[in-house]
């Protein structure tokens, strides 16, 4: 803090002292109860505020070691950002050091805990080196320089401003230089270790996307991207996030026969990532992965399986890949898979000592594709899937498997249109009736539950809408249409009544909506006539003729494992090490790897400008900060490493954008400099530099409030 000439600024530090030393001491004591109580916790916390504070510190450090060579005077360089904790200067004879001067101040600002290292012959240095309370930034204050605001001028020949522009430009380049040449070092002493990376394995192929439509399979094995072997999964979805439109990428296949194939694929938005994406699943083992969140533990077990058991069969049939596997438990839409599913694991019961066990896996239909939920536009009835406990719905007494008949005014309400109403009734008791079969008998019940938000911080966030307290799902048991949605532009729309009873396809009857999809699969591309009842309770059967469509698009039911609130079994992810052979080719790794953050982090930056990307795709540093953690709590310290390389890589690419208060902006404005023979005048550098602060403000505070909402909702 700057000493007043009144001496007033001090008087005001006395004043706040006692409290902000029983703050810090109080926070102190808590830090420290933490660590007793939760070691393993404190170390992956304190491991994470390394590695970012490791990238801020090279990054300053960088700005430093440049200042210094072109001989600009360095008042101060810190680590974090005030409160000071720590400042040691040189001075003549001994060093000067100050211990927490604004939390327990002294007489000329320099903290009643300050003291004088004696050593004799010490000379009298220019730069106190600091280090702050909050990890989260750092600074390098050179003679002149402001960071909000134009230099200030001096008469002083080591002052920033009056050095020339090219050194400036080394000085304000040097930290950005810096955060790229560490995160190459570490690069290559990673690949040097050998680091675990997904391998470029197609783990999936999601349906209708560009993988599937360019004829790749899971399995397969990418050997090229556009010419360039050796490739990691990682590189191969880089490659088709940043496509240029319309750009198809090559693949080069290695079959799991051996064979080879070139593929070309055209990437596609996809609106919920917010990128372009390939369509294609990471690889994956067998093994059933060791989930360490007590909910999905606890719902992966009431479905009978452990962490760490090995899937080595499926319906009695032994199996290698977890495509095959996958191929039961999600079939693709038209094939049937049972009502249920034999999945055989050897269990280690012992050390050293695995059985078999044998784990019956209940099958469901579930929406997917583009006709989520629908058969030619036809929607099935909602019921409950789950009830969630307290809630609104329990407390007015529904239960798991009643069906949706009416809600307030609407018959048989389609999803979007319960959405819709509790929105426009939230707090209100609304009329719900629901169907219910107990031994075998259906009857009815009117329950009346209240829409509630499901918690008061959503009002803040303005996400989800207001709830009852269940999980819907669909009543494919009984073939009572819901009700018609629009068909695609090249068929005929059908008309049948809310709440139709289907009976028959070409005369054959059906009772179920698995039924009804066996039988117009088996008339694709012929027209078909269905028979329907138009109401409960009517006798008279009428008939519509329609054409069952080639294809698979019309189909938005398919089976699913029911596996609770789990939408997949979690399997161990499949990685391989990754080692250069030589220093060359970890040289190569480095290198090649720093290019490719540095490219994709420019290439998000254009695709958010150009809005093919969306700004949720990025992180801010609360997001950064909890995948830090994740990662130092699951993965090994070398494969921490590449991750905080990978970030410094981002930042340095980040923060050489050409806009104000970041060292691109900067560089912009002496290069105006050298151009036109003379500084930007005060005036302008003011108003850029707060114009800049509002823009990079901004996007902070969007991308916090981001990680805030992902982090809340549990999907970070």
């Amino acid at each position: 803090m700057i000493q007043n000439g009144d001496g007033q600024g001090h008087k005001r530090q006395r004043r706040g002292g006692p409290l902000s030393a029983a703050l810090l001491l109080a926070l102190v004591a808590f830090l420290a109860v933490f660590a007793a109580a939760n070691p393993e916790r404190a170390k992956n916390i304190l491991l994470m505020l390394l590695g970012f504070g490791a990238v801020i510190f090279v990054h300053e450090l960088g700005h430093f070691l440049a200042a210094k060579a072109v001989g600009i005077e360095v008042e101060a360089f810190s680590l974090g950002l005030n409160p000071l904790l720590l400042g040691v200067k040189r001075v003549a004879d001994g060093y000067q050091v100050r211990v927490l001067p604004e939390l327990v101040p002294g007489q000329e600002g320099k903290g009643a805990l300050s003291l004088v290292i004696p050593r004799r012959g010490a000379r009298a240095g220019e730069t106190e080196y600091r280090l702050c309370l909050i990890p989260f930034g750092g600074f390098v204050k050179m003679l002149g320089q402001e960071d909000l605001a134009a230099d200030r001028p001096s008469d002083n020949p080591r002052a920033f401003g009056n050095k020339p522009v090219w050194q400036r430009l080394i000085v304000i380049s040097a930290g950005v230089v810096m955060n790229v040449a560490a995160a190459a070092i570490v690069f290559m002493a990673v690949f040097a270790k050998g680091v675990e990376m997904p391998p470029a394995v197609v783990g999936d192929v999601l349906p209708d996307s560009p993988a599937a439509k360019a004829g790749l399979r899971p399995g397969d094995q990418v050997v090229a991207i556009d010419g360039h072997q050796g490739v990691t999964f990682l590189e191969m979805m880089v490659a088709g996030a940043f496509a240029a439109e319309g750009e198809k990428i090559a693949l080069d296949v290695r079959r799991p026969d051996g064979s080879r194939e070139t593929l070309h694929l055209a990437p596609e938005m996809n609106p919920e990532q917010g990128m372009k994406m390939l369509g294609i699943m990471a690889p994956e083992t067998l093994t059933v992965a060791r989930v360490r969140e007590p909910e999905a533990l606890a719902e992966m077990r009431a479905a009978g399986f452990e962490p760490g058991d090995r899937i080595v069969a499926v319906n009695d049939r032994a199996i290698s890949y977890p495509y095959e596997l996958n191929d039961v438990l999600f079939p693709a839409p038209g094939v049937g898979s049972g009502e249920r599913v034999n999945i055989t694991v050897e269990r280690e019961v012992r050390t050293g000592v695995r059985e078999p066990r044998r784990i019956e896996v209940p099958m469901q239909l579930w929406p997917r594709g583009r006709a989520a939920g629908a058969v030619l536009g036809m929607a099935p009835r909602l019921r409950m899937a789950r009830v969630t406990a307290g809630s609104s719905a329990e407390q007015a007494g529904a239960q798991a498997g009643d069906v949706l008949l009416r809600l307030g005014p609407l018959p048989n309400p389609t999803f979007a249109e319960l959405r819709g109403y509790l929105a426009k009734h939230e707090g209100e008791a609304v009329e719900l009736v629901v169907q219910r079969e107990e031994e075998g008998q259906a009857r009815e019940e009117t329950l009346h539950p209240v829409p509630r938000s499901p918690d008061p911080w959503w009002r803040l966030w303005g996400r989800r809408p207001p709830l009852l307290g269940f999980t819907v799902g669909y009543d494919t048991d009984h073939l009572v249409v819901a009700a018609c949605a629009e068909a695609a532009a090249d068929r005929q729309p059908l008309h049948l009544p809310r709440g139709a009873i289907i009976v028959a396809v070409e005369g054959q009857p059906v009772w179920d909506w698995w039924g009804l999809i066996e039988q117009l699969t088996a008339a694709r591309g012929a027209e078909v006539k269905i028979s329907y009842r138009p109401s409960e309770g009517v006798e008279l059967t009428e008939t519509i003729t329609t054409e069952a469509p080639e294809g698979n698009d019309w189909i938005g039911l398919a089976y699913r494992p029911d596996l609770g609130q789990l939408p997949i079994l979690p399997l161990e992810p499949l990685r391989e090490p990754v080692r250069g052979a030589n220093w060359r080719e970890n040289l190569s790794l480095g290198a090649r790897t720093t290019a490719m953050f540095g490219a994709q982090t420019y290439l998000m930056l254009r695709g958010m400008i150009t809005g093919e990307v969306e700004l949720q795709a990025a992180r801010g540093p609360i997001g950064i900060l909890r995948m830090s953690y994740s990662i130092a709590e699951e993965r090994s310290l070398t494969y921490y490493c590449y991750y905080v390389a990978m970030i410094s890589v981002c930042i340095a690419a980040f923060n050489f954008l050409p806009l104000p208060i970041l060292d691109g902006g900067y560089v912009v404005l002496l290069l105006v400099e050298k151009i036109k023979g003379s500084p930007v005048s005060v005036r302008v550098q003011t108003v850029i530099t707060y114009a800049g602060l509002v823009l990079i403000g901004g996007l902070f505070l969007i991308v916090t409030y981001q990680d805030i909402v992902r982090w809340v909702t549990g999907q970070m």
